[in-house]
């Protein structure tokens, strides 16, 4: 069987390092349409309520007294993007992929663990 050998002897720690830079990118890839929808909510809230303030100093005045924030909205507005298109809730086949990924990338660590404990020499084995 050593012809075969080359053929099954696969580097592990390689394959897992592939699927785990997959599962990154597969990862934003899915949350791009979160980080697009939250920068059209950034560019539409308006910092003050007002469209002319006549005293500069005194702007967000009234938002500051009522307890709004510009922030606090924007992270309203982050959160409803986020339920509308969830990182695990879009297409089935996108969900099964990033998960395939993670579990290629889990299951490629663990191999390449086990063979290099495998292979390891102990100095009383050594003759």
């Amino acid at each position: 069987m050593p012809v075969l050998r080359p053929f099954f002897d696969y580097d592990w720690r390689r394959i897992a390092r592939w699927a785990l830079f997959a599962t990154f990118v597969m990862v934003i890839w899915l949350l791009v349409p979160v980080g697009r929808c939250s920068y059209h909510a950034f560019r539409d809230i308006p910092i003050s309520d007002e469209a002319h303030p006549v005293d500069v100093t005194a702007a967000d005045k009234n938002r500051v007294d009522s307890g709004k924030s510009f922030f606090g909205d924007w992270m309203h507005a982050i959160k409803f993007c986020y339920q509308r298109t969830p990182l695990l809730g879009q297409a089935p086949w996108k969900t099964n992929l990033v998960v395939g990924f993670a579990c290629v990338a889990f299951l490629g660590f663990s191999l390449d663990k086990w063979d290099r404990r495998r292979k390891r020499i102990v100095l009383a084995d050594r003759r």
